[in-house]
């Protein structure tokens, strides 16, 4: 009879043990997955940002003489510096 009772007792601790390795590795992904809700939401939110700049009429107007050289007339337009350095800030 003892040795029925530590049949279960060494088999219900093995179960035991396996759902428990499970329970980490579902907190270990649940936990990557809350990460990357975060990082989609910090990206849905720049770009609600740039959609309410980009209603804007003027912000358009400053983006496209800042990056396409576009001006108004009879404006002439001066880039002084590195253009890459200045892109690559954007």
């Amino acid at each position: 009879m003892s040795f029925v009772v530590g049949i279960f007792a060494i088999s219900g601790f093995f179960i035991y043990s396996e759902r428990i390795k499970k329970l980490r590795e579902s907190e270990v992904y649940l936990a990557q997955l809350q990460q990357e809700k975060d990082e989609i939401l910090a990206q849905q939110d720049y770009y609600r940002s740039e959609i309410h700049k980009l209603e804007n009429e003027d912000y358009i107007a400053m983006l496209a003489r800042e990056r396409y050289f576009k001006s108004l007339q009879n404006e002439v337009l001066f880039r002084f510096g590195n253009a890459k350095a200045s892109e690559s800030t954007d």
